[in-house]
């Protein structure tokens, strides 16, 4: 975010104001994404889906503000590019700053996760081959099980 002194030659509500504070926003939504991967990976590895499950619905809110940041950030942009808005040096080069630690934030990020997904789908088909082994051996367990063919049993209650 700029300085304070960055922001006293800046009208308040000026297109550089309203791109910087959006970038922020974006930046900080990544990192908070960010920074729930090493706890995504552990629950991958230890198998706790339904844990899993929960950090993903969590992150999937933080991706919703993000979007909704970024259809924010699309006019503001392009208006910015131009170049037709009034802004100095110092400004221009913290927006492009910002832009390029969100560019680089989303590359890691999209790295990562594809990588933990392949971590997930190993994940998986050793939780379904281990199910498959007890399976089988239930089979096998009940083939050797000792089989009592019981028949009815009648009673006589008068004796």
């Amino acid at each position: 975010m700029p300085s304070h002194d960055d922001r006293t030659s800046v009208q308040a509500g000026s297109l550089y104001e309203s791109l910087a504070l959006v970038a922020a926003e974006m930046a900080s939504l990544y990192q908070s994404i960010d920074s729930t991967r090493g706890h995504q990976r552990s629950l991958i590895a230890a198998g706790e889906f339904a844990a899993l499950e929960e950090l993903l619905e969590s992150r999937q809110s933080l991706v919703a503000r993000l979007q909704a940041a970024d259809e924010q950030l699309r006019p503001l942009y392009e208006r910015w590019d131009r170049g037709n808005e009034p802004s100095t040096s110092e400004q221009r080069a913290w927006v492009e700053a910002q832009f390029g630690v969100i560019a680089e934030l989303a590359t890691r990020i999209a790295r990562d996760d594809e990588s933990d997904n392949v971590s997930l789908l190993r994940k998986r088909e050793e939780v379904a081959a281990e199910i498959h082994g007890l399976t089988a051996s239930r089979v096998a367990n009940s083939a050797y099980r000792e089989r009592s063919l019981s028949t009815p049993k009648f009673q006589d209650r008068e004796g």
